[in-house]
């Protein structure tokens, strides 16, 4: 879904690019502005205001898919979509983003039981109960997957 919606950024911001360059060629050949006198009439004049337009389409499609991110993104972490994508938006240099970026939550994970989405800093899910992860028998303490040995008592790990 994600690819869809930046393959239609490119194309709009190339059509975009297009029309500019369309209006543009066409004011240098019937002389319309910026190209009123004959003397304004070169090519000194219509490269510049080209690579303008090449630019401002870049920077603005760059913008458009960074805020687009923060909101697709922003859904996958459990997070308020609106307010951090207006925060993104509204937020001067790129600086909301950055923002962003440092406080967003890690992704949620799947109740292998229930198929909701919880936190993963959580031990039991919060709609079903179903254990997330496991816990040494010894101290309690709670087990990544894979661990041989508990961190916190050195007790070996049961295979589940």
């Amino acid at each position: 879904m994600e690819r869809k919606i930046i393959l239609t950024l490119l194309w709009v911001g190339g059509a975009v690019l297009s029309v500019i360059w369309t209006v543009l060629i066409l004011s240098y050949v019937y002389r319309q502005f910026p190209f009123r006198a004959a003397h304004d009439q070169n090519l000194g004049a219509l490269i510049p205001l080209m690579l303008v337009s090449i630019i401002l389409v870049a920077v603005l499609t760059a913008w458009l898919g960074l805020c687009l991110y923060v909101y697709r993104d922003s859904d996958r972490r459990g997070m308020n979509q609106l307010l951090w994508t207006l925060v993104s938006i509204f937020t001067p240099n790129l600086l909301g983003f950055v923002i962003y970026l440092i406080l967003r939550k890690p992704l949620l994970q799947q109740c292998a039981q229930c198929g909701q989405k919880v936190d993963p800093s959580f031990v039991h899910c919060i709609y079903c109960g179903a254990m997330l992860k496991s816990r040494c028998a010894s101290c309690q303490a709670v087990l990544k997957s894979g661990q041989k040995y508990c961190g916190g008592c050195g007790t070996a790990v049961r295979a589940a």
